[in-house]
C-alpha cells in the first residue's frame, strides 16, 4: 500500500512538473522547411487579455489591471527588445539558418511598414501595441482577441504580408506576438489567473501561415492590485521562448 501511495505522489509530481508550460507547432510542410534566411520582422506587445465574464467579477478584478494599466504598458515597452534578443539567442542555438529582423531593412520599400516603437489602438486602457525596435506593422490590431485565427486567416493581413515580400524581396516573414492573460477570476474578482502567451507565425511570399507555435505559461494566482505580479509572468519568456526553439528546430535547419 505505500508503494502504490508513493508511485501515485511521483506519478503527480511529474505531471505537476510538466504542466510549467505548453507548446504546440504545427507546419504544413512534412519534414524541414526549406529556408536560407529567416526574417524576424516583428517582436510584438499587445494588450492585456482581460475576461468579461463572470460579469460582476470580472469587472472588479479588470478594475484593478486597468488602475496600473500606464505602468503595465511601460513595462511592455521595455520587454519588446529584450524578447527579441531572448529569440534570436535561443533561435541561432538551434538553427543554422540565418536570421535577420525588423532593423535589417532600411531602404525606402520598408518605411511604410515601420511601426516606431509603438501604434495607438482603440482600447481605453492599454492602447498602444509595442514593437521592438525596427520592427513591422503589418496587422489591424483591433480585431478580436483570437490571435491565431487572426494571423493565419485574416485576408488584409494575408494581402499586407505578400506585398511586403515583393516589395522588400523576401521569401518568408517571421512574426512573434505576446500578450498577458487573465484566464480566468476568483469569486467577487478577489483574485485571477494570468499567463504569458507567446504566438510565432511564419509566413510564405504570398502572406499563408507554413508553420505556427504557441505557447503558453502555467497561470498564477494574483490578486491584481501590484505590478510585480504581472512582470513575474513577462519575465516567464526565458522559459517558455527555450522550448519554442526546441520545437521550431525540428522544422528548421
Amino acid at each position: 500500500m505505500a508503494k502504490k501511495i508513493t508511485l501515485l505522489l511521483v506519478t503527480i509530481l511529474i505531471l505537476s512538473s510538466c504542466q510549467t508550460t505548453k507548446v504546440q507547432v504545427y507546419s504544413s510542410y512534412p519534414g524541414i522547411i526549406p529556408i536560407d534566411t529567416l526574417n524576424l520582422v516583428s517582436v510584438i506587445y499587445g494588450p492585456v487579455l482581460q475576461p468579461v465574464i463572470p460579469l460582476i467579477d470580472a469587472a472588479v478584478f479588470n478594475g484593478r489591471t486597468n488602475r496600473i494599466s500606464e505602468q503595465i504598458l511601460e513595462e511592455q515597452r521595455r520587454m519588446t527588445d529584450v524578447y527579441k534578443e531572448t529569440l534570436l539567442k535561443n533561435l541561432n542555438k538551434k538553427i543554422t539558418t540565418y536570421i535577420k529582423t525588423g532593423d535589417y531593412f532600411k531602404d525606402e520599400a520598408a518605411e511604410p511598414y515601420k511601426a516606431r516603437e509603438g501604434i495607438l489602438i482603440d482600447n481605453e486602457n492599454f492602447t498602444v501595441v509595442w514593437f521592438d525596435d525596427g520592427g513591422m506593422n503589418l496587422w489591424d490590431y483591433d480585431r478580436g482577441p483570437n490571435i491565431r485565427d487572426i494571423f493565419e486567416n485574416d485576408p488584409q493581413l494575408k494581402s499586407r504580408i505578400a506585398g511586403f515580400t515583393r516589395e522588400l524581396n523576401v521569401s518568408n516573414v517571421l512574426v512573434c506576438y505576446n500578450r498577458l492573460a487573465i484566464t480566468g477570476v476568483g469569486v467577487f474578482g478577489r483574485s485571477g489567473k494570468i499567463r504569458l502567451e507567446s504566438y510565432l507565425f511564419l509566413y510564405d511570399v504570398n502572406g499563408i501561415v507554413i508553420m505556427d507555435a504557441y505557447g503558453w505559461t502555467k497561470p498564477s494566482t494574483i490578486g491584481g492590485r501590484e505590478l510585480y505580479e504581472y512582470t513575474a509572468q513577462m519575465d516567464k519568456f526565458d522559459e517558455l521562448v527555450i522550448l519554442l526553439s526546441n520545437e521550431l528546430a525540428k522544422h528548421l535547419r
